[in-house]
């Protein structure tokens, strides 16, 4: 029987700031992406959730430990004197530091998936992590932990094939990629314990310039065409370890697990493959999560992103294959836990 082939398609960075969800809600429209992440103390968080529902478009959480100020009180082992939470590299240094109380975490955690709630009436059916802080060391544990005990059956793990052989901006990015490879690597163990899911990843070779219409026609092809059974890693199904610095070393160590949920028709294989996206229309001075918008959202690679997504060659592609495009809440309602 032939394989289904499943696209998710998510926007992140969903209530960052209104031009930004301006861009993402005409991306849902024109087709080009089935979901959004959600940040909920961003800017535009409230009046997002708004337009969201006026459309239908999914809604996910984009949990955020790093960015802004924190929603719950007495969070101050990751926060400054300002009150504002540390940054991307900053949150990493205090973790590897051991300065940061996991106690802290599981109550923001606790407090952005309740807000979630308050501002949508429903738990989100799959968390990632803002600036992939949901598989680092120490924090993927009680991330997985707390997804459990809300009965959130998915995550994301950005692990990607051909990070080392990929042309970076900058060995410092490179290493930052290569680090997220490795750590996702030992997350899946983490999230497999706790009957956590997460299909394949495609995104981390596909952000601002880095992306075109070749590229995501390429990296989606090898996904759905180039990989077998055979090459679903035994970390996943229990057979054994994978060692984290022989991971970029072949294609076919990949920690992914075949989603056996999600599909019309489960008597045959599902293959089922997450694109992370940054589009949308490009912020002025207005938005960020507390301290103003960052350089990220004002970079004209937003605006880049969403031409490419909705770009006629993209939409007809996934016709064109075989390709369904879903959503995490249509896989949650089929999912058994």
């Amino acid at each position: 029987m032939e394989t289904l082939k499943q696209l998710i398609i998510i926007a992140d960075d969903f209530g960052y700031s209104d031009k930004r969800d301006e861009g993402i809600i005409e991306c849902f429209k024109t087709g080009a992406i089935t979901g959004v992440s959600l940040m909920v103390n961003g800017y535009s968080a409230e009046r997002a959730v708004t337009h969201a529902k006026n459309v239908g478009l999914p809604l996910d959480l984009h949990l955020n430990l790093t960015e802004g100020r924190p929603l719950s009180n007495d969070v101050g082992s990751f926060t400054n004197d300002n009150g504002f939470m540390l940054g991307k590299m900053g949150f990493r240094e205090a973790i590897y530091n051991g300065l940061v109380d996991l106690k802290e975490i599981k109550q923001e955690m606790q407090a952005q998936i309740d807000i979630f709630y308050s501002m949508t009436g429903f738990k989100p059916v799959k968390v990632d992590g803002h600036q992939h802080v949901h598989i680092i060391p120490g924090i993927s544990e009680i991330f997985a932990q707390t997804l459990s005990e809300n009965q959130i059956p998915y995550t994301r793990l950005p692990y990607e094939t051909g990070i080392i052989e990929h042309d970076w901006r900058t060995s410092d990015v490179q290493r930052f990629k290569i680090q997220l490879v490795e750590q996702s690597v030992e997350a899946a163990k983490i999230y497999t314990k706790y009957n956590i899911k997460y299909p394949y990843f495609i995104g981390l070779k596909t952000m601002g310039q880095d992306m075109s219409v070749q590229r995501l026609q390429q990296f989606i092809s090898d996904v759905f065409n180039l990989t077998s059974n055979d090459e679903k890693s035994k970390v996943i199904e229990g057979q054994g370890s994978e060692d984290s610095s022989k991971v970029h070393k072949s294609t076919r160590q990949r920690p992914y697990g075949m989603l056996k949920a999600g599909a019309e028709d489960t008597s045959g294989d599902v293959l089922t493959c997450e694109l992370m996206s940054h589009p949308g229309k490009v912020t002025g001075n207005v938005g960020g999560c507390g301290a103003g918008p960052d350089m990220f959202s004002q970079s004209y690679d937003r605006k880049h992103e969403m031409n490419i997504l909705c770009s006629p060659e993209m939409i007809s592609f996934y016709s064109q294959k075989n390709i369904f495009l879903v959503s995490f809440a249509s896989l949650a309602k089929k999912i058994v836990i």
